[in-house]
């Protein structure tokens, strides 16, 4: 029974080497498992020696981790930037109202059941939610493995409690006088119907993203032209490239070339805030160009993209500037070379 510890903790290492917070869900479902078995006096001491074997192998990368954000400037900056929050409980309730609604009616029955697992799973349903509002920057990522015994306990009160009374019901039971009605078939499309009221969200993200493509909006759509201009650009740029753009053009430039963008990405682009006003000024019109070339040597920009994104942002004429040197120009993009002496 000892491997089953060590197996845990080096799943647990690499789900903490994927995302290091999860650590903290981990620890409250065992801490809970434990507090539990400890209140009604019947400790496993082997499940607890098995339980801090996985925790302490869990807590390696994710101590790492913690030392990294926490001496890093880079990465404080983008846990600072990183912000997902969770949204007022009132949107929890309404997200989670029929399927938490059924795990609550078998709740009591689950902690009465002398399996200590049952105990284990109310405990895990109950030790979640707190965490959704600890001072943590990514407190919504937290609820990531909650629905799991929300829906174990959502499915006993469903097979236990729903559809018995669905069969005893008077309406079913008049149906099932007709040959053409059957109480297994009746309980399947209660079945589905329940299923169907449990996916609502799924159904709006399906019409959300068809109605973006559709009606062609960005990020979703990306054109044709926008296409053939950042390729011929991915050919031509390495690593060490750095590209001015719109936000909108930077959030998608990185996932066909290999350059690196000056802004395009909320999180990820350090000092976001502060680099935003500096693109607007860049293709502003009325920007001096003793400016723009003084910004284009000091942020180290080897590339300058000039496309409808840009132009919502100024309708400046770069073609004439001898620090750019044009190289492309095709379907209302251009794409220009940062001149060395512009770039020193």
């Amino acid at each position: 029974m000892r491997l089953v510890g060590w197996l845990a903790g080096l799943c647990w290492m690499a789900m903490a080497m994927i995302v290091p917070f999860y650590v903290l869900v981990v620890y409250a479902i065992v801490g809970s498992g434990v507090a539990v078995d400890a209140v009604r006096r019947s400790m496993n001491w082997h499940a607890v020696w098995r339980a801090i074997v996985a925790c302490g192998l869990a807590a390696i990368p994710a101590a790492y981790a913690f030392y990294v954000f926490s001496t890093s400037p880079i990465f404080a900056v983008w846990s600072s930037q990183n912000q997902v929050l969770s949204p007022h409980p009132l949107h929890y309730l309404l997200a989670y109202a029929l399927v938490g609604g059924l795990a609550l009616v078998s709740l009591r029955r689950a902690w009465q059941r002398g399996d200590p697992m049952w105990r284990r799973l109310v405990s895990w349903t109950l030790f979640i939610p707190p965490l959704l509002y600890l001072p943590f920057n990514a407190q919504r990522r937290l609820i990531e493995s909650w629905p799991i015994p929300v829906s174990i306990l959502a499915s006993v009160t469903l097979v236990r409690v729903v559809l018995p009374a669905f069969r005893r019901w008077r309406f079913v039971h008049r149906l099932t006088r007709s040959p053409r009605y059957t109480s297994g078939g009746l309980q399947r499309w209660a079945l589905s119907g329940i299923l169907l009221l449990t996916t609502p969200t799924f159904g709006l993200l399906l019409v959300d993203q068809t109605a973006r493509v559709i009606t062609r909006q960005w990020p979703i759509f990306h054109a044709g032209d926008e296409v053939a201009a950042i390729d011929w650009l991915s050919k031509r740029v390495t690593y060490a490239d750095v590209v001015l753009c719109a936000y909108a053009t930077g959030n998608y430039l990185p996932a066909r070339t290999s350059a690196r963008v000056f802004v395009g990405h909320g999180p990820e682009t350090i000092h976001l805030a502060e680099k935003l006003p500096l693109v607007a000024q860049f293709y502003a019109p009325e920007t001096d160009d003793a400016w723009r070339q003084a910004f284009l040597g000091e942020w180290g920009i080897d590339w300058v993209v000039a496309g409808p994104f840009e132009r919502e942002l100024g309708t400046v004429d770069l073609s004439g500037k001898s620090y750019l040197q044009l190289l492309y120009d095709a379907g209302g993009y251009q794409i220009y070379r940062v001149s060395e002496s512009a770039s020193q």
